[in-house]
């Protein structure tokens, strides 16, 4: 068992984590932050899987690992704005 954190690009192969991953954290992070109705709308937006394969298409989009299995992810859009998970 590793104990680094490994850090490579994402791919079409990932999207299910990162969506799982952006599901839990807006449920269980900032649920205190918002209503329900407004975690709701948020977190259906990780259905959008096209959107999801642009962004790692199209944006700097990395993920971090931690034992083969994805704990994390950052994206760059406009090469300046971090979205972080």
């Amino acid at each position: 068992m590793s104990s680094a954190i490994e850090i490579t690009d994402a791919s079409k192969h990932d999207v299910s984590a990162i969506t799982s991953i952006f599901k839990d954290t807006i449920r269980h992070i900032n649920c205190k932050d918002y209503t329900q109705a407004q975690i709701e709308v948020w977190t259906s937006s990780a259905d959008d899987i096209e959107k999801w394969l642009q962004r790692i298409n199209d944006l700097y989009f990395i993920v971090a690992s931690l034992d083969k299995t994805i704990v994390g992810f950052p994206y760059l859009t406009n090469g300046n704005y971090t979205q972080t998970q």
